[in-house]
């Protein structure tokens, strides 16, 4: 299957509109950052030298599902996590 550098920029876009509607709280975007850094660095060459719209997909992801998680934990929906307000 190939896939267009369009469509991995469409997909971007989508991605980072999921973004949005997850959660926009400005105080998690270091956290959110070195998330993504750490992740991505630790796939190693494969995302490297990947073409930088596929780079630009999985570290949206990746902090989409950051941003979703740390949503959950502030609001009680994960069990075991204790959030000082």
């Amino acid at each position: 299957m190939s896939v267009t550098n369009e469509e991995l920029r469409d997909l971007t876009d989508l991605v980072h509109g999921t973004r949005q509607s997850v959660s926009n709280d400005q105080s998690d975007e270091s956290a959110v950052a070195s998330a993504a850094a750490n992740l991505c660095s630790g796939m190693g060459e494969g995302l490297l030298y990947a073409p930088t719209e596929l780079n630009e997909l999985v570290k949206a992801a990746i902090e989409t599902g950051y941003r979703a998680a740390l949503t959950d934990i502030r609001n009680g929906k994960v069990e075991g996590f204790d959030v000082a307000s």
